[in-house]
């Protein structure tokens, strides 16, 4: 048995993509993560991105991801914790999907690469941010395709998705501002949710 064959053996939640090895969070123990961290770098050859991000860029609107679209220098594809938003609410995903510039803190994301990833059922919309790979803390795009990002908040202050501001401004000359169909739809469902919790939890009261 190769090593590769033993490393998927031994780490179920670790799948091949193409050429890449990812990591699924869902399955993951906690205890087994500094360990399968390492086990992904390894297998991947592609080193953990460490610093800041605050604009990001998506692969399919950039020419050459070798280039910085922010600044113009030199960019290294690096393996990162991404934050993505779902129909599902937010996930996390470990993956080699981003050329990180070495000279402000911009990313080109690969969105294809992560949505194929995904192991909910769910609809992908959008990589939200990078974790903090040092303090853990998430780090949210402030610019998205070089305009200012701006989220759209779902009533547990999770992020839903992700839209610029021209994406904004071309809502508001359509129309009053609303989130779109497929949100409204997942929200009512939400809500129907949590009526039949409430009455579910009084009925059982009156036992």
């Amino acid at each position: 048995m190769t090593k590769e064959k033993d490393a998927f053996k031994e780490f179920p939640w670790l799948t091949r993509d193409g050429n890449y090895v990812r990591i699924n969070f869902d399955m993951m123990p906690a205890h087994m993560e500094e360990e399968t961290r390492k086990a992904l770098t390894e297998y991947n050859g592609v080193p953990t991105f460490t610093g800041e991000v605050k604009n990001g860029y998506p692969l399919t609107a950039v020419k050459d991801p070798s280039v910085c679209p922010c600044c113009g220098a030199s960019t290294e594809e690096q393996t990162a914790e991404f934050i993505y938003a779902t129909s599902a609410g937010m996930r996390l995903m470990l993956v080699p999907g981003g050329w990180f510039c070495g000279s402000c803190p911009t990313v080109i994301v690969d969105e294809q690469l992560i949505a194929r990833g995904m192991v909910v059922k769910a609809r992908f919309r959008r990589v939200v941010g990078v974790i903090n790979d040092k303090t853990r803390d998430p780090m949210y795009f402030a610019t998205w395709r070089g305009e200012k990002s701006v989220f759209i908040i779902d009533e547990d202050e999770q992020i839903e998705d992700l839209i610029t501001e021209s994406e904004m401004n071309a809502m508001h000359k359509s129309g009053p501002p609303s989130p779109a169909p497929s949100i409204k739809k997942e929200r009512k469902k939400k809500k129907a949710k949590r009526k039949q919790a409430s009455k579910a939890r009084k009925q059982n009261k009156k036992r």
